[in-house]
């Protein structure tokens, strides 16, 4: 059996935040359990993307709609799992 090749570490997606959307009326940032987010004069922003966990609170409990989540697909390559 050959040895199986781990996919290279894709950077995660981080959420988007659109600037004509946000009022910064901070819910997001309250919401979000990481810390991620953080209000900068009227707006949201991402300001530690490493530290989200995609949660979706902030998607969630966003009233104007301005925050979401990009999702990645990864395909994994085609095993074969037959037992010999």
């Amino acid at each position: 059996m050959g040895v199986i090749e781990q996919p290279a570490r894709i950077a995660r997606p981080e959420p988007i935040i659109a600037p004509d959307l946000c009022d910064g009326c901070g819910l997001c940032v309250k919401a979000c359990p990481t810390g991620a987010l953080a209000l900068a004069g009227s707006l949201a922003v991402v300001t530690h993307p490493a530290a989200c966990n995609y949660s979706g609170y902030c998607e969630r409990i966003c009233p104007r709609q301005a925050l979401t989540r990009p999702f990645q697909i990864v395909v994994a390559p085609n095993i074969d799992r037959r037992i010999e």
